[in-house]
């Protein structure tokens, strides 16, 4: 039997994919891992800075430039063990539909990869490594669920998800967008350098519609679904008052009027519990403070998408699904205009229910 040893194959974790406009050439970078250092430090060992093996390589085409990698690497590639693809902000805004086409293509290519887009080098991202020394396999970029410690606003998302949504007429679909955060740890006198998500690449119906930062795009966390780990604040004055965790949110939309341009209610409940407060305030007025901030959460992301024509509650797809003859209709009369606009959602209908105050005491009326 063919088989090898663990050793002898180089084990691809990330494929990152930039262009130059000027070579009109495709930049790709692989990064590998020895399987030997990926186990954590056990048994009081002194932790030992093991870092990322990266290659790099030009070509007209992705493939063309893995083969070219495929000449210089001994112990020879191997990729059953990909768990992402990270792309600069240049492939994402200007090449995106033939990296979709090969990838489509291309048999090798497991779905379940995540997908990342970056405006930093990718040589640096790919080159930052977890907390405490350990390789990368430990971060958010590998694997972002199992290592997150929160729930993004803008989750990371797989390759066989993006693809299906991608070339939809209507909807949206994001990217989330990886930065290095310089400041947040460090190791004696030295900064650590971490991954975190910024913010999203938002595409609808296979065009690039802009970038959303995590400010811009608040109100998504109502649409995030268990297990929920964001917290919002209400304020009095430009100060917070009071720190709340989300737990389970959801949001379901209603479509109301169907011909020509549709409208929505947004419908939806959430459970929320005291994590902090720092002023008194009677609960009939924190209820009313925090119904009113999940509003303007949901309009001011609304918003913030309409203003690049986003979709970003996905609020067209049952429209679309659903109702096609009236969708066809619209395509008639109005063309390749967006079909939303400031009036389409007519009402937000929320139930916040406040299910745990931790140690401070409320009377609930």
């Amino acid at each position: 039997m063919n088989l090898k040893n663990i050793q002898e194959l180089t084990y691809v974790l990330c494929i990152g994919v930039d262009y130059d406009e000027e070579t009109d050439e495709y930049i790709v970078y692989l990064q590998a891992v020895n399987f030997l250092n990926v186990a954590k430090q056990e048994g009081g060992r002194e932790p030992k800075e093991v870092p990322p093996w990266i290659a790099v390589e030009r070509g007209q085409t992705i493939n063309l430039a893995i083969e070219k990698l495929y000449q210089v690497s001994q112990p020879a590639l191997f990729f059953g063990h990909q768990r992402t693809f990270l792309f600069s902000d240049t492939v994402i805004k200007k090449k995106m539909n033939e990296v979709m086409r090969d990838l489509g293509r291309n048999k090798s290519v497991r779905h379940t990869v995540y997908l990342y887009g970056t405006d930093q080098p990718i040589k640096d991202i790919l080159n930052v490594q977890a907390l405490f020394f350990y390789p990368p396999i430990y971060n958010i970029l590998l694997y972002p669920v199992e290592v997150a410690g929160d729930t993004p606003l803008i989750k990371p998302i797989r390759l066989r998800e993006f693809t299906s949504r991608y070339f939809e007429p209507v909807g949206g679909i994001g990217i989330p967008a990886l930065t290095i955060d310089k400041k947040s740890w460090e190791t004696g006198d030295k900064k650590y350098d971490t991954l975190k998500i910024k913010g999203g690449y938002f595409f609808r119906s296979k065009e690039f519609r802009g970038y959303l930062s995590r400010k811009d795009v608040t109100g998504l966390k109502w649409t995030n679904p268990s297990p929920n780990y964001n917290t919002m604040s209400i304020k009095e004055d430009g100060q917070a008052v009071i720190t709340f965790r989300i737990n389970a949110p959801s949001i379901k939309v209603k479509l109301n009027k169907k011909e020509g341009k549709p409208t929505f209610t947004l419908k939806g409940k959430a459970d929320v519990e005291i994590m902090e407060k720092v002023k008194d305030l009677p609960y009939k007025k924190m209820k009313q403070m925090l119904d009113k901030e999940l509003r303007n959460d949901i309009e001011r992301t609304f918003e913030k998408g309409m203003e690049k024509k986003i979709d970003i509650y996905e609020l067209g797809e049952k429209w679309f699904r659903y109702h096609l003859n009236d969708y066809q209709q619209y395509k008639k009369e109005y063309g390749n205009e967006f079909y939303l606009d400031r009036e389409s959602i007519t009402d937000i209908k929320m139930d916040v229910r406040i299910i745990h105050t931790n140690s401070y005491k409320y009377k609930y009326k």
